[in-house]
């Protein structure tokens, strides 16, 4: 998926590896995984704790996109976890038109950055503000021209391709 461009998402890796088995060992871990035709389409991974199922990975292949295998297993997961107990879902920190879609409330988390005191933290917090604004500049443009989704769209499947 376009996440392992963006090195975020699910690894193979010790630490991972690690944490999952202890999930696992309590109890907690939950992994769904769906095909077509024999083949993985989409996965999520997640952890149930005191009735709360807290999603830690998911992601599909894009190229099943024209048969929304995400959503559709996003759904079926819902009804699982329904029908065994889970009362409260947390899609996690970030944006998903998923979680616009399938939830009923959210919250908006901020970062706060310390940067030490003398001309390097300064130059540091310069260059950190000055890129963050013309982000948020060149972002709120392409909201205005309704462009955004669609830039998103087409950084999204650019990315998934450098994966294949």
């Amino acid at each position: 998926t376009y996440q392992r461009a963006l090195d975020v998402g699910f690894r193979n890796t010790e630490e991972i590896r690690r944490r999952l088995q202890f999930l696992a060992e309590q109890g907690w871990l939950r992994m769904y995984l769906l095909t077509l035709n024999d083949e993985p389409s989409a996965f999520w991974v997640g952890t149930v704790y005191q009735g709360s199922f807290t999603s830690d990975y998911l992601a599909f292949d894009p190229k099943f996109s024209e048969y929304s295998p995400g959503t559709f297993l996003l759904s079926e997961v819902i009804d699982d976890l329904c029908h065994t107990g889970v009362r409260r879902l947390n899609f996690g920190a970030g944006e998903g038109r998923y979680k616009e879609r399938f939830s009923n409330c959210h919250w908006t988390e901020a970062s706060v950055y310390i940067f030490a005191p003398g001309l390097k933290g300064i130059a540091l917090n310069s260059v950190r503000t000055a890129v963050g604004w013309i982000g948020n500049v060149a972002k709120k443009g392409l909201e205005r021209t309704r462009l955004l989704p669609t830039v998103k769209r087409l950084w999204r499947s650019r990315l998934a391709g450098q994966t294949e």
